[in-house]
């Protein structure tokens, strides 16, 4: 053994300490427009707090409500203060580099090996993008409650041989599933969990009789239950097999390969790192050479890891990650991403068993221990110094979509993206010139016309900004936003007749949504369909009666129906709810307002 006992608390110190001073410049990162709005900021679920509803909803395709839960905390604790989301993500890494260290210490009982495997997850670059995102919280909070689950699990199979009447055996058991169920309900990854289970077993020597099975049905049906609902939330969502059409069967065996193959081959050489990894584009039905190589490659290491089944680590390290990655490695399409370097940060701890168990045995030979030892430490500060410099990528959403356009420059997502960031700035020739790019190679991209349309009619540009949006439309005929934006850039050209045509078009899409009545209502009057107009704006008042914009209009209205009680009780509302402008029309026209 290479450490002796009492050094074991140094070793995880050092490696806490060096992974706080690797990622501490990433509490100073703002929540950037890359799914931090939808997820966190404008998310209503984490706004609200409501246990019920954050345990009963879906979020932008995900049902994941501890997730959303620990971002209601964040909330309740700091507002919206990005540092707290930020502080929060890198003390749930820090948590995660130290049950990594006991996992595998308690698997292999050699600290050099734990010590090894925490320093890699701890300071790897491709870890990145899990801690300094705000939106990726999932990805560093499900391990903690998954790794604590292997642990209990592995405290049973080391004790299975005591006397059957030891009172902590079933408990290990109990608080191994009720960690299960806490994985489960912050990420759909970790549904994964069971088939670590056997396979724990495996290497611990247990017997894979029927036995060994039933004891898990419990931890399978719970991975059903929450596989399916993962499914139904991102179907309803929209992100299901989104590219399925795009590829054929045979093309998706050659992703899969890729995909399984892309993150071992980052391991070890972490360059080219990128927020979104595309599909591969297809010319004249070919995608590149990598993707046809790839599976040739994958056959050879598998033949590789098979020629050291004796080595048991190896085997053990290499299923690790295989189970881990093999439901987000292309087997299911899931959007117009290859990989996504968040996706490795489990299955990684697998390869990094491997890679602590390889070292440890040069460690354990007198004339490689000083070469070892020198590789180890050249390759944590290369890896330490790679992620502080991405870390500074994940600061704003402008770096971080320039950074995804220089490593592919086609890909059209990343321009749009760029377009929002330079909107934010207030840079909005340049977010028009990356909407175009972003048109340019996607001619069918509704929600880039959308934006642009936006920008237009912020520049004066109003006929430009409704051909954008009749295009937009054109794309995609349930573009709420586009219509109702279309509606009300229609109303600001008299085209009110129009402007009623888009709304009630809006209203068919969303019925719930009050604005649709209350700008219907607004065009309403201003045709001189008053009774009309006054109907709309009760139903937009039904929805939501803290709208004192819509007691105002309604009050104007009534006013010039001369219902001067009802006109005057609404403007009373309207300045009871901060709506200042109806205060004179108060004192001017109403008996003791």
């Amino acid at each position: 053994m290479i450490f002796k006992k009492d050094k074991r608390i140094i070793l995880a110190g050092g490696v806490f300490l060096l992974t706080l001073l690797t990622y501490l410049s990433s509490l100073n990162n703002p929540f950037i427009c890359y799914d931090d709005y939808s997820f966190i900021v404008d998310n209503q679920l984490v706004n609200d707090f409501n246990l019920k509803e954050l345990f009963t909803s879906f979020s932008s395709g995900h049902y994941h409500p501890v997730t959303l839960l620990s971002y209601a905390m964040n909330h309740t604790f700091s507002g919206l203060n990005p540092v707290g989301f930020h502080a929060t993500s890198l003390l749930l890494h820090l948590l995660n580099v130290l049950l990594v260290f006991w996992l595998v210490f308690k698997i292999s009982g050699k600290p050099s090996i734990a010590t090894i495997a925490a320093l890699l997850v701890a300071v790897h670059p491709m870890n990145v993008e899990s801690v300094s995102w705000a939106a990726a919280r999932s990805s560093v909070l499900y391990p903690v409650f998954f790794l604590l689950a292997l642990i209990f699990y592995l405290r049973k199979l080391k004790t299975r041989n005591l006397p059957s009447g030891r009172p902590g055996l079933k408990l290990e058991t109990y608080y191994s599933f009720f960690f299960f169920l806490l994985a489960c309900f912050s990420k759909s990854s970790a549904v994964i969990l069971p088939l670590v289970l056997l396979l724990l077993d495996w290497y611990f020597g247990r017997k894979l009789t029927v036995k060994v099975f039933t004891e898990k049905i419990p931890f399978f049906f719970v991975s059903i239950i929450f596989g399916i609902t993962a499914i139904y939330a991102s179907d309803e969502f929209g992100s299901l097999g989104v590219t399925a059409a795009d590829f054929s069967f045979f093309d998706r065996l050659f992703m899969v390969g890729y995909a399984l193959l892309f993150y071992p081959f980052k391991l070890l050489f972490p360059v080219q790192l990128s927020a979104i990894h595309y599909n591969p584009v297809k010319v004249d039905g070919w995608m590149p050479i990598a993707y046809y190589i790839a599976p040739i490659v994958l056959a050879i290491l598998i033949w590789l890891v098979y020629r050291f089944r004796h080595k048991k680590e190896i085997i053990f390290g290499t299923l690790f990650y295989l189970i881990n990655i093999i439901l987000v490695s292309q087997v299911v399409s899931l959007g117009n991403t290859i990989v996504s370097e968040r996706y490795f940060y489990v299955p990684a701890i697998g390869l990094f068993f491997v890679i602590g168990s390889l070292l440890n045995e040069g460690l354990n030979r007198t004339k490689l221990k000083p070469l070892m030892i020198s590789g180890l430490i050249a390759a944590t500060v290369m890896f330490s110094f790679i992620s502080w410099k991405r870390t500074q990528v994940w600061n704003s959403g402008l770096a971080i979509f320039t950074d995804v356009i220089e490593k592919y420059p086609n890909g059209p997502d990343a321009y749009y993206g760029r377009g929002i960031a330079k909107t934010e700035l207030g840079n909005l020739k340049g977010a028009i010139a990356d909407y175009n790019k972003a048109i340019v190679l996607h001619p069918e991209y509704a929600v880039a016309y959308g934006n642009r349309a936006g920008l237009k009619v912020q520049m004066g540009d109003a006929s430009g900004a409704l051909h954008d949006y009749d295009t937009a439309i054109k794309f995609d005929r349930a573009y709420f936003a586009a219509i109702m934006n279309r509606g009300q850039l229609k109303s600001q050209l008299a085209d009110y007749r129009g402007a009623i045509a888009d709304y009630e078009i809006a209203i068919q899409l969303n019925p719930e949504n009050p604005l649709g009545y209350h700008n219907r209502g607004a065009a309403k009057a201003k045709i001189g369909d008053y009774e009309g107009a006054i109907t709309d704006y009760k139903k937009a008042l039904v929805l939501n009666v803290e709208l004192a914009e819509t007691y105002a209009a309604k009050g104007n209205t009534e006013f010039l129906l001369n219902k001067m009680p009802q006109a005057c009780s609404d403007w009373k509302k309207a300045v009871e709810l901060g709506y200042k402008s109806s205060e004179k029309l108060l004192k001017e026209y109403c008996v003791n307002p």
